[in-house]
C-alpha cells in the first residue's frame, strides 16, 4: 500500500461520507496495523494534504480540497461548512 493510494481511498471516502475515515477503518480497509496508517498520515501532512488538529489528535483535508469535493457533492459553494482556525 502506498501512500497515496491512502490519499485517493480518503478522497473517495470522504465524498461518500462528508467526513474522514478514522484511522481503525483506514487500518481495516487496508488490512494493515494503525501504525503503518500513522506513517503513511505522516507522509500526507508532511506533504500538505492533510491537516492535523493542533493536539495532534485528528486529522482532515485542507480546506481547498474539501471545497473542491463538497462542491462536486452539493453545486453551491453556499452549502459548504469551511473549518474555522477554531475548529482546528
Amino acid at each position: 500500500m502506498e501512500t497515496v493510494e491512502v490519499y485517493k481511498y480518503i478522497l473517495i471516502f470522504f465524498k461518500s461520507h462528508t467526513f474522514v475515515p478514522t484511522v481503525r477503518e483506514l487500518s481495516e480497509y487496508f488490512k494493515c496495523s494503525t501504525s503503518t496508517i500513522h506513517l503513511r498520515l505522516k507522509g500526507l501532512e508532511l506533504k500538505g494534504d492533510i491537516i492535523r488538529k493542533k493536539d495532534g489528535s485528528l486529522y482532515r483535508l485542507r480546506n481547498e480540497i474539501m471545497r473542491d469535493l463538497m462542491m462536486s457533492i452539493v453545486g453551491d459553494d453556499e452549502d459548504v461548512y469551511y473549518l474555522d482556525e477554531d475548529d482546528e
